[in-house]
Parts: structure tokens; C-alpha cells; sequence
């Protein structure tokens, strides 16, 4: 229908021309008809739901009052009152009129005593995507993923990363440690079995030995420490602990004791300044005055020939005094009593000929470092006497020095070259031997030393 200039005609009834549209229509100037309002609308401009006042029943919006609703949606809240849909906090899906919010939109969580939502809980609580709250940790965590899974922990509780429930703890685990400036159990060195800091042991693993100077756990002990298999007493924040299981420790040698086996007084290596007597495994600052010298080269007090009281080295004439009580007196470095002096001969034209000068060579050989658990140890000595010497060649023999290592367990050839240990008899150790070159069973003309270091590797 065609109405005239200044009329539209309803859509309801297109045969009505009316000069002005009724209530919950619009005009459409452009078609010439009253178009109906949408039903939450009372007045409206157009057919969508932009209202200029809306429907007995329906509300607008707080934030757009074009817009009217029969029930609230999502987000708001009905002021009755004040005949408007009210917003709630931007991350509330349901509040009250006192802008307190019931239930949050996802991905936020309620924070019951503020009644806001929020991304994150306050610690002590944990987000719980089910209810969308912030639920309290059932387990004393500072922060959770559930009640009894903790993320962090409060003062003096601390984080072990061993357990998955129940995981703020007073004392951290073997082979952790608590650290209280983050409330965790760090992992102590990986050879420590109890540590009080990542740099501080107090215990060791198997196969590691606890060096109590610096707190370290070492596969080996240094210079001048010793292994122990004593079980130790640590003293940790006023207590003391028994180490059950760190049996291993290094132990400080004897001051001057460069070596030491078994306790700290049975050395078998010096330090500089001090020299090894060996019959009492000490270290010692000055050799006894009497049947002993300072051998600077083994850093040892080694004895001095028999015929000394005392001197300045091993050969015959390095006397420095002689046994008065024998008769014995001093010349030229030997201790003589008459004639010739003791390892000189009295030849055909009344001189006295230096034996020592008939050894043409002599030779003791051990090896320099020697496996136990290969085979017997042996020793052996060679010498040769010089043709000029022959008249009284028979007269020179060697014996194995009664100092020698273990000589009352050794295997000693007919003819004395040969030194031989069992293998059952070994153990690690320094090996010294020594042998005696003497004249007709009397004099002491020289004698040979060497020494082996007995190791223990297996094969």
C-alpha cells in the first residue's frame, strides 16, 4: 500500500496510513511504513535490539542502555531498585549488588575472603579449576597445585623434591640439603652422602673418603693424610652425630710425616727437614747421635757401618767416633785398634790394600713400584771382584741386612743373591733392602740399599 506524503502505513495492517507510528514500532522513513520494535523494547529506533526505553519486564544494561534484558546475562546483576542490569567486576560471571563477586569466569579463581576473582591465590592456596575458588592448602604450603602438593614452603620447612604429597618437610633427605634463603633441599655434591651446603660435606658415599680440613669427599687422600676406617663423631648445630656409614675418612699424618699408613705416627716418607727411622716409623728432625747419619738424598736416618759409634755416612771410614770400651780409636775416619785398619788387607810389601777397591761392580736390583697382587717380590744382587783381587777372592761374602723389609719372612738363597717374598706375605708399603759386603765374615766393607713401593692393583 501507497499511503500519502506525511502517512506510513503498520505492518501489521498495511490498509492503515497513520501520520505517526505507535508505540514499539519505528518509522522507515525510506520504505514509508512503521516497523515493529524488538520485544524487549518499548520505544526503539530500528529493528535491532537498540532500545530508546525498554519493555515493562526488561532491563538495560549498566554500560549500554540501549540494550534490555528480561534476565540479567552473564556478568551482571539485577538493581531492582534502580530498574537497571548492574556490571560486576570484570572477571566475575556472578556477583551481588554489593559488587562482592559468587563465581568467576575461567581462568580466574575466588578469593573467598576478598570476594574478587583473580589469575593467582594468595599463598597458602592453590587455583582450583574445578570450583574456579582459590581453595586453601591442606598441607602447611607457602604455595600448592593441590592441598598436599606444595610448590614452595613456609620458614623453616623445606621443599623435597623426592616426594610428590606431603612434600614441605622439617629435615631434607640423605644427599640434601636445606637451604633457607629458598626453603628447598638442594642436591648435595654428588659424592657426599650428608652435606650441610653444596660445598660442605659431612659424610661420603661408598668409594669416597671424607677429608674433615675442608669438608670434602675425596677419591683419594693427599699428601700427608692417611685412610681411616674408624667411624667418626661430627658436630652439627650443637649435636652430635654418629656417622654409621662414613667409615672412610683421611686422617692428618704426624707433623714432618710426608707418608703415613694406618695411624698418624707410622710414617714411611718425610717431609723436608725431617728424616725416617725406619725401626720406629717415625719422621724426626735430627737422626739419633749414635749408629746413625742424616742421608739428606732418602731423607732418612740410615745406620752408620758397624764398626762406627757414630758418623757422617755408611762406608768404613765415615767414623766420627769409635767404641772407646773396645779399643778402638779413630784414624782417618776408620775405628781401628792395630795395624790395618778393619776392610784393608795387608799385602806382600807390608802395605795395607783397600778392599773395597777390589769390587769391580755390584749391583741390587728391585723393581722401583711392584703389583702384589701380580706375584712373590725378589731381590736380587750381583757382584764382581777384580782379577787382582783373586789371591783372596774367597774371602768376600754378603749377608741381606737384618733391617731389610720382612727379612724373617724372606725366602733367601744358598748364596745369599737372591731376596724373595711370598705373595701372601705382601702388603702395601714401602720395601727397603739392603745388603752387606763383608771380608772374611769380619769386616764390613759396603753395603747396597734400594727400595720398592708395593701397590695393590687388582688383575
Amino acid at each position: 500500500m501507497i499511503c500519502n506524503d506525511g502517512y506510513k502505513y503498520l505492518l501489521s495492517s498495511p490498509s492503515v496510513c497513520v501520520s505517526k507510528c505507535p508505540v514499539k514500532t519505528w518509522t522507515n522513513y525510506l520504505e514509508g511504513y512503521c516497523g515493529f520494535c524488538d520485544i524487549s523494547c518499548k520505544n526503539c529506533t530500528d529493528n535491532t535490539k537498540n532500545c530508546l526505553e525498554c519493555e515493562n519486564g526488561y532491563y538495560p544494561l549498566e554500560d549500554n542502555q540501549k540494550l534490555c534484558f528480561s534476565n540479567c546475562p552473564v556478568g551482571y546483576i539485577l538493581d531492582l531498585d534502580n530498574k537497571i542490569c548492574k556490571k560486576c567486576p570484570i572477571s566475575c560471571e556472578i556477583c551481588n549488588l554489593e559488587n562482592n563477586c559468587i563465581m568467576c569466569f575461567e581462568n580466574y579463581f575466588l578469593n573467598k575472603k576478598l570476594k574478587q576473582c583473580f589469575t593467582k591465590c594468595d599463598p597458602g592456596f592453590y587455583p582450583n579449576k574445578f570450583e574456579r575458588v582459590c581453595s586453601e592448602c591442606s598441607y602447611p604450603c607457602f604455595e600448592c597445585i593441590s592441598p598436599d602438593m606444595c610448590l614452595s614452603c613456609p620458614a623453616n620447612l623445606y621443599l623435597n623434591p623426592l616426594l610428590i604429597t606431603g612434600n614441605c618437610v622439617n629435615n631434607c633427605p640423605d644427599g640434601y640439603w636445606a637451604d633457607s634463603s629458598t626453603n628447598k633441599c638442594i642436591l648435595c655434591d654428588p659424592r657426599c652422602k650428608l652435606c650441610q651446603n653444596l660445598k660442605k660435606c659431612l659424610s661420603c658415599k661408598n668409594d669416597f673418603y671424607y677429608l674433615k680440613e675442608t669438608n670434602e669427599c675425596l677419591s683419594n687422600c693427599p699428601k700427608q693424610y692417611y685412610y681411616n676406617w674408624e667411624i667418626p663423631d661430627l658436630k652439627l648445630n650443637s649435636k652430635i652425630i654418629k656417622i654409621t656409614d662414613s667409615v672412610r675418612t683421611c686422617e692428618k699424618c704426624e707433623i714432618g710425616c710426608l707418608m703415613c699408613s694406618n695411624s698418624k705416627d707410622y710414617c714411611f716418607a718425610c717431609d723436608i727437614n725431617f728424616f725416617l727411622l725406619f725401626e720406629q716409623n717415625k719422621c724426626i728432625e735430627n737422626c739419633p747421635l749414635e749408629n746413625y747419619y742424616a742421608d739428606i738424598n732418602t731423607r732418612k736416618c740410615s745406620k752408620c757401618n758397624v764398626i762406627c759409634k757414630s758418623c757422617k755416612g755408611p762406608q768404613i771410614n765415615d767414623c766420627l767416633s769409635c767404641d772407646l770400651d773396645s779399643g778402638l780409636i779413630l784414624k782417618n775416619g776408620y775405628c781401628i785398634k792395630e795395624g790395618c785398619p778393619p776392610g784393608f788387607i795387608l799385602i806382600e810389601n807390608n802395605s795395607c790394600f783397600g778392599l773395597i777397591h777390589c769390587i769391580e761392580y755390584a749391583s741390587l736390583f728391585v723393581p722401583k713400584i711392584f703389583n702384589i697382587a701380580a706375584d712373590a717380590f725378589i731381590g736380587k744382587f750381583d757382584f764382581k771382584i777384580k782379577e787382582i783381587c783373586a789371591s783372596f777372592k774367597k774371602g768376600f761374602g754378603i749377608i741381606w741386612d737384618r733391617n731389610s723389609t720382612m727379612i724373617n719372612k724372606a725366602v733367601i738363597s744358598a748364596d745369599n743373591t737372591t731376596y724373595l717374598l711370598k705373595r701372601e706375605d705382601l702388603v702395601e708399603s714401602e720395601l727397603n733392602l739392603r745388603i752387606n759386603v763383608y771380608y772374611s765374615n769380619k769386616f764390613f766393607l759396603t753395603s747396597f740399599n734400594e727400595t720398592s713401593v708395593l701397590v695393590l692393583n687388582k688383575v
